[in-house]
This record gives structure tokens, C-alpha cells and sequence, in this order.
């Protein structure tokens, strides 16, 4: 490992270590998505409505978490439109990933992009999913819930894809 690198794993870990020692209770962990945090952040100004349930519609672990969720709304929840599906990307569980999630921070990944979601998707139009809610921490953490786009009819598509010009 030459100097660089070396100074850069040295720093990804006390970044780690900082925010670990932190005892950061904002969520940014996927246990930590409950049903009554969801109901508070998608259901802050409908007092009335109520999350009854959250189904997992699809996951996976690449360098973060990502899941589709399914939601059930009581009356109040569906009368008001809130959504019966969302996207939640989170900071992932192995330690390896963490690391590099870290190293990442130095060039504030994270941070960049819930800054952007929180502060210029507005201005985007319907070109990029609603946020409900964008937040990054210390050493990489971070959570991001957006809309899905499953719903709007939208088809994700990786790079593997084969994708006409229409």
C-alpha cells in the first residue's frame, strides 16, 4: 500500500471510528426504519393517518442498501395520497463497505447527494423521484427515501440493458 492509500485507510477508519463513537441515533440504518419512523416522515402533515403495514417488494446490498417498500395507509393515509411505495437507500451493514463508504465521505458523497435531493430535485420537475426525506451523517451514513418509480410506470433499467433510442 503505497502512502496515499495508506493515509486515506487511516483516515476512512477514524472517520468510522468518530462516528461510531458518536452514538449517532438518527436513523441511517436499515433496522432502524420502523413503521413509526416512516409514519412520521411520510405522514407529518396528515396527523391522522396511519402506516398499518411495510412490505419488502424487493432489496439488495451493493455499496448501500437499497429497497423497494410497499405501504399500507389507513382511510386517512390513502384519502390524502401518501404513498403506497417507496425507495429507501441506507447505508450498508458489512464493514468492508462502511470503509469504502468512508473513504467516500472524504469526497462527500453522501452529503452531496442528499443536499441535492433536499435542495435542487425541486427545481428538476418530474425528472427525478420526490424525496420524502434526505439525511447524511458522519463516516458515510446516510439515508435517502424517494418515491417509487415503479409507480409512475417508470421502468429502471441497468447498464447490462439493451434500450432502444425510443
Amino acid at each position: 500500500m503505497d502512502k496515499d492509500h495508506h493515509a486515506l485507510h487511516l483516515d476512512a477508519l477514524a472517520k468510522l471510528e468518530a462516528a461510531d463513537h458518536s452514538q449517532l441515533q438518527d436513523v441511517h440504518r436499515m433496522e432502524q426504519v420502523t413503521q413509526d419512523w416512516l409514519n412520521e416522515v411520510l405522514g407529518k402533515t396528515h396527523p391522522e393517518a396511519r402506516l398499518i403495514r411495510i412490505e419488502e417488494a424487493y432489496g439488495h446490498e451493493g455499496m448501500t442498501i437499497r429497497h423497494n417498500l410497499k405501504l399500507t395507509w389507513n382511510e386517512e393515509g390513502q384519502k390524502n395520497g401518501l404513498p403506497t411505495g417507496v425507495f429507501i437507500k441506507i447505508t450498508p451493514e458489512n464493514s468492508h463497505l462502511l470503509e469504502m463508504l468512508s473513504m467516500l465521505s472524504m469526497l462527500h458523497m453522501a452529503e452531496l447527494e442528499c443536499r441535492f435531493y433536499n435542495s435542487c430535485a425541486k427545481d428538476s420537475g418530474n425528472l427525478v423521484p420526490t424525496c420524502y426525506y434526505a439525511r447524511s451523517h458522519p463516516g458515510g451514513r446516510f439515508v435517502i427515501l424517494l418515491e417509487d418509480l415503479a409507480a409512475r410506470g417508470t421502468k429502471g433499467h441497468w447498464m447490462g440493458d439493451t434500450c432502444s433510442i425510443e
